[in-house]
């Protein structure tokens, strides 16, 4: 949401955002039932709204709860009559092959389906070109799997693309979120948060335990710096500066700003905007670039955002739920 303004005489440049979230109290009277309701139509007009096309549209499909809720309601506003394309990434004898899930949608659906079996060897193969598409280095070789699901729509002719980037993000998909979820729970709710509690770890034993994490977040940055440049591994993009860059970056809060919502909104808005779906947005963008294809993602719509930020904590995660609200407004 931001925009660039450039002086024609002085060629200075002032850059602003032009749309921002932030804190609202015009959902905080809104029932589970009335949030679900507004969700399932938000969710559902922002894909109607990107189905718009002159040229043919399908949809990327994992296998997973965000690709399988958008293909599903595509094809319903498609109608039975009308062809809709998928494009999954199929990994033959890997445990982490998620087709069976994708095909459970395909034939449930009835859509058009197309696989694509990223190798080793086809990596290999095209890795000058998938570092030249790229540009910057990339985070693991998923990107390269989604780099070859564009390219089998390309082979296909099917121009745009509707992807579920996004969903994790904002309705709170990662089990690391229920830390976060349950520090919004007040000293008058000790006994609902010890029900939540005994929930999230049976059935996330891992989701409240990460020692890993709680001693990253406690170390010294400096140190944890030193530590990234010596075994060349760290996620914080810190890392990738300067010893000397690093104290003005801290000192400036450059690397991190509070917006006022409750503990949970925050990380999701954080990691929205800031920390994590900016990243796999880059990667969408220059993948799906790279064979000429359109890449749309209804859940990354404004409205969206401005509406799941400013709902209960328990809407989103509640009852040991990861992504709660998208769950209840697709069980139909």
């Amino acid at each position: 949401g931001e925009m660039a303004e450039i002086d024609a005489g002085s060629l200075a440049i002032k850059i602003s955002r032009y749309w921002d979230v932030s804190p609202s109290e015009e959902y905080e009277n809104f029932t589970d039932e009335d949030a679900i309701a507004q969700f399932h139509d938000l969710l559902t007009d922002s894909i109607k709204l990107r189905l718009r096309s002159d040229v043919p549209v399908g949809s990327c499909l994992s296998g997973g709860l965000d690709s399988s809720s958008i293909v599903c309601v595509s094809k319903q506003l498609r109608g039975a009559d009308q062809p809709y394309h998928t494009f999954t990434g199929h990994f033959p004898g890997s445990a982490q092959d998620e087709l069976p899930f994708a095909q459970k949608i395909i034939d449930h659906a009835g859509v058009v389906s197309h696989l694509t079996e990223p190798t080793t060897s086809g990596f290999i193969e095209n890795l000058d070109q998938f570092i030249w598409d790229n540009e910057l280095p990339v985070g693991s070789t998923s990107q390269f799997a989604q780099w070859s699901v564009f390219k089998k729509a390309k082979e296909k002719d099917i121009t745009v693309l509707l992807d579920g980037q996004g969903a994790d993000e904002l309705l709170g998909g990662y089990e690391q979120y229920f830390n976060y979820y349950l520090q919004t729970f007040g000293n008058q709710d000790s006994s609902k948060k010890k029900k939540e509690t005994e929930a999230i770890e049976q059935r996330y034993p891992l989701a409240l335990n990460d020692t890993k994490s709680a001693l990253k977040d406690h170390a010294p940055t400096l140190l944890r710096w030193y530590a990234a440049q010596y075994f060349k591994f760290g996620s914080d993009t810190l890392f990738g500066l300067s010893k000397e860059a690093l104290p003005l970056i801290k000192t400036s809060g450059a690397d991190h700003f509070s917006k006022g919502f409750n503990a949970l909104s925050e990380i999701l808005y954080q990691d929205s905007f800031r920390a994590h779906l900016p990243t796999l947005l880059r990667y969408g963008d220059r993948n799906s670039m790279a064979h000429s294809r359109e890449v749309r993602l209804p859940f990354c719509d404004h409205r969206i955002a401005e509406f799941v930020l400013n709902l209960k904590p328990q809407t989103l995660m509640g009852e040991a739920q990861t992504k709660r609200i998208l769950r209840r407004a697709m069980t139909k």
